[in-house]
């Protein structure tokens, strides 16, 4: 479905400021795709993971949430022949992936004068959040669920399953 950067999308995820004490009250962000997986984005431990950038106003908290992502309708495609059809259909919602993390920014703190208050301004740095998430592709997560390592995983887990009835 040409699925692209400008798309939207939603993320389910608990918003840890306001969880719920009674009941797991899962909240949902919306966004859209800001950046498609051409490229690995490296993360802090130093590991290269093919990602979608989300633009969903990212906070931490939602690492381990699936990303999903739909074309609503009246949505006009380009590569669907019938004109009709450009029109009226929606698809989805698709499972795009599971955030990861966020993408983070470094600025130095500065004084009254709009200075950095130490000549090396890397060693005087605030995070800066940019509401950028990371999304490991669906694609991905399916390639390690049918990995041999998984798979034998859960062969030995079903087994002890078994083996306690």
């Amino acid at each position: 479905m040409n699925i692209g950067p400008g798309d939207e999308c939603f993320v389910v995820g608990r918003f840890v400021n306001h969880e719920g004490k009674q009941k797991n009250l899962p909240t949902v962000r919306f966004g859209c795709i800001s950046q498609m997986a051409d490229e690995p984005i490296l993360q802090n431990c130093g590991y290269k993971q093919q990602s979608f950038l989300v633009e969903a106003k990212s906070i931490g908290g939602y690492s381990g949430s699936p990303v999903y992502t739909y074309i609503p309708p009246g949505t006009i495609r380009y590569g669907v022949e019938n004109w009709l059809d450009k029109i009226l259909m929606q698809h989805g919602p698709w499972l795009l992936g599971v955030v990861w993390g966020q993408i983070n920014d470094w600025m130095p703190i500065m004084n009254e004068q709009g200075q950095p208050i130490n000549s090396n301004p890397k060693s005087a740095q605030v995070m800066i959040n940019t509401g950028i998430m990371a999304v490991v592709p669906a694609w991905k997560i399916r390639e390690t669920l049918n990995s041999e390592s998984a798979s034998l995983r859960r062969m030995v887990f079903m087994q002890n399953l078994i083996k306690t009835f």
